[in-house]
């Protein structure tokens, strides 16, 4: 069972830790994929995951330590770069680690907005989506951190368009495709070579 002193050494520990992750990695929540391999950031989140390990079990009962714990853990694991194919299990752990920490009872807005910037970061546009819309119901349209997921949401929202090629014999009078969902539409008008005649032809794909 913990007592005062072990949640109150437990806490202390963490602060350390954050100190260090505030130094280190700043406000990053998240790096891409194929980052270059740093060994000094390699050894330094090993060592940073470690002491929050070693903080929970000091107050292996605390709520309080088993959260901040998880939220230091979750920007750690997505700065966490390291070597082979195993850096993205390394990274899978940081969506664990936030879910953990809102189990917990963890500030939502907050959390949901750090998940969304690790999955925009990691090309994951239906969740970081899902969640930049989640920060907005919960903080409101006014607030700071709502105005700001509005617009992370907007852009990742905003259809792409792409042209293509057509036949010489014809003009093209209107030609693009837009993304949305999980299917693209490739629309195309086209005027023959005579002027006499329009034809439309519209396509679509499952990405």
């Amino acid at each position: 069972m913990s007592t005062d002193t072990s949640i109150m050494v437990a806490m202390a520990l963490l602060r350390e830790v954050e100190s260090g992750v505030h130094d280190r990695l700043g406000n990053v929540m998240a790096v891409p994929w194929g980052t270059e391999y740093d060994p000094k950031l390699d050894r330094f989140c090993k060592e940073a995951v470690k002491q929050c390990d070693l903080a929970e079990q000091k107050a292996p009962d605390s709520e309080e330590v088993e959260l901040q714990s998880n939220i230091l853990k979750a920007q750690i694991y997505g700065c966490w770069v390291v070597m082979g194919p195993s850096q993205r299990g390394v990274h899978h752990k940081a969506v664990a680690a936030y879910d953990r920490a809102l189990a917990l009872g963890g500030d939502e807005a907050e959390l949901r907005y750090r998940m969304a910037l690790l999955y925009r970061t990691h090309s994951n546009k239906q969740e970081a989506i899902r969640n930049f819309e989640r920060v907005v119901e919960i903080a409101g349209t006014d607030s700071e951190l709502g105005i700001e997921c509005a617009k992370e949401r907007k852009k990742r929202n905003r259809r792409r368009v792409v042209l293509w090629p057509l036949p010489a014999m014809d003009r093209t009078v209107l030609r693009k495709s837009c993304s949305f969902g999980g299917s693209v539409m490739r629309f195309c008008l086209t005027q023959s070579s005579d002027r006499r005649s329009l034809n439309a032809t519209m396509q679509f794909r499952h990405q």
